[in-house]
């Protein structure tokens, strides 16, 4: 056996074995999420095919945001796609999955936080200027920003010190949240997704909309329900979420 293939055979030996060694690294949470993320049988369902207890679990911890995809590998669990491209991994039976690891480098990872462990001057702001609403939940962000939800589907914005920075109307994305695209009036939206929202949810309030690639996304509230709308350019229904 020649020199060169011996050291090749080697490096591939050595290759297998980190390759088996970072699989033991993993726990049975991380093993699955990978399970799930690269399965060939995974499948789009809708957002009304998704449990219950997996909904209320993204409504807390993704209040400032929304389901973009959601899809399911039988026997395995389901993976979530958030409109700020996160990503929430949950078993059929509706337990979340963790994955240690954290990314790095954008500052918009986030830890949830109970309300009660909130800083004071967060908690008191809430009480005075929202009375009566309820916490959703809050997550603090790598950069040390808060975000407050709340059941009238507001996102309330604070620094590190607890000073109130904004709030905004049912999406909030971290950094300069260009992602959603620019937002634009309800009164500026073609008359045809205006009627399509006043027929199909008479009783929804508009929240927030966006143009982004020629496609409008309209943010509505009906029964206390976060809906979101896609229209193509032309106002014709893609997509409900």
């Amino acid at each position: 056996m020649n020199r060169f293939l011996l050291v090749f055979m080697s490096f591939c030996v050595v290759g297998i074995l980190a390759s088996c060694n970072k699989k033991e690294d993993l726990t049975t949470d991380e093993l699955l999420i990978l399970e799930i993320k690269d399965s060939s049988n995974k499948l789009e369902v809708e957002n009304a095919e998704i449990p219950t207890s997996i909904k209320e679990e993204t409504d807390k911890e993704y209040f400032e945001t929304y389901i973009d995809v959601a899809s399911h590998v039988e026997r395995k669990g389901y993976e979530l796609t958030m409109g700020s491209n996160d990503l929430a991994y949950f078993t059929e039976d509706g337990r979340r999955l963790k994955w240690r690891k954290k990314k790095k480098g954008k500052g918009c990872d986030a830890t949830i936080v109970e309300v009660a462990d909130l800083p004071q001057t967060i908690q008191d702001y809430v009480s005075l200027n929202y009375p009566g609403s309820v916490n959703l939940g809050a997550k603090k962000l790598d950069d040390g920003t808060y975000l407050v939800g709340l059941d009238t589907k507001e996102v309330l914005v604070f620094k590190a010190d607890g000073t109130f920075v904004k709030a905004t109307d049912c999406i909030h994305h971290c950094g300069d949240g260009k992602d959603m695209g620019d937002t634009i009036e309800t009164a500026d939206l073609p008359t045809t997704i205006q009627t399509y929202v006043g027929t199909n949810y008479p009783n929804a309030v508009i929240r927030v909309s966006f143009l982004k690639d020629g496609e409008y996304i309209v943010v509505i509230t009906e029964n206390n329900d976060k809906i979101v709308l896609g229209f193509d350019a032309n106002g014709a229904l893609l997509f409900t979420k």
